[in-house]
């Protein structure tokens, strides 16, 4: 399976891709705007299309999108480029290659309002987003249900916590470490096993189902039924 990560040279992105690298059946490609000294990452901005960076989609199975701007103050104005126009390049290029799937990485700001309110946050909840990072994140969740349903596409969005430096660190946000972020996105099939999903928040005890119903798709899950 081919696999082209974007973002890869970040936090998460470097955690990611060092774990999918160990997996012999995985052929990875991996772009970044800031490569960071890593040479196995090419460099490549996605806010504006171009066909030498939408070559790196030909042949690939899998889509990983993490590059984006995660300051949650950054203005609308340094989040259009790197949230949206980015993510509507990706997606152009992965449909244009013919990618058969996308796992795009939203963000559990998406839900922040219930959180103030101290609301139980389920699945059955709109988005709330409280700040302009939370609704770029919204509506690159739209988009994937927009091109899954006119592409064919299987998109899977991810709503993550805060992601800390370090191997073992866990996230206070969503009790979720690198290992078990790793394992919500791989090994990665090539099906279309699932259409879209309605994110959530993924807790420690959720990370083995995450695996099987989010990423393998419901079908492959004999836990239960669509979300």
């Amino acid at each position: 399976m081919r696999v082209l990560i974007t973002g890869a040279a970040g936090n998460l992105g470097g955690k990611i891709h060092r774990h999918l690298e160990q997996q012999s059946d995985v052929e990875l490609v991996l772009s970044d705007r800031e490569p960071r000294g890593d040479g196995r990452v090419c460099e490549h901005d996605l806010c504006r299309y171009d066909k030498a960076w939408a070559e790196l989609f030909s042949g690939v199975d899998t889509v990983v999108h993490l590059a984006a701007c995660n300051r949650q103050d950054a203005d609308w104005g340094e989040l259009q480029g790197d949230n949206l126009d980015a993510t509507i390049n990706m997606f152009e290029a992965a449909v244009a290659h013919r990618v058969r799937r996308v796992v795009l990485a939203s963000s559990n700001r998406v839900m922040a309002g219930y959180e103030v309110e101290g609301v139980s946050i389920g699945t059955a909840l709109p988005p709330r987003p409280m700040d302009f990072f939370g609704l770029t994140k919204v509506v690159g969740e739209q988009l994937g249900r927009s091109y899954s349903e006119r592409h064919g596409l299987s998109v899977i969005c991810l709503r993550f916590g805060l992601i800390l430096q370090g191997e073992r660190a866990r996230s206070a946000a969503s009790g979720v470490g690198p290992a078990n972020v790793a394992q919500q996105l791989g090994p990665l099939p090539g099906a279309r096993a699932l259409d879209s999903f309605r994110g959530r928040w993924f807790r420690s005890a959720e990370c083995d189902v995450g695996q099987r119903r989010y990423v393998l798709g419901p079908e492959r899950d004999g836990a239960g039924a669509r979300v």
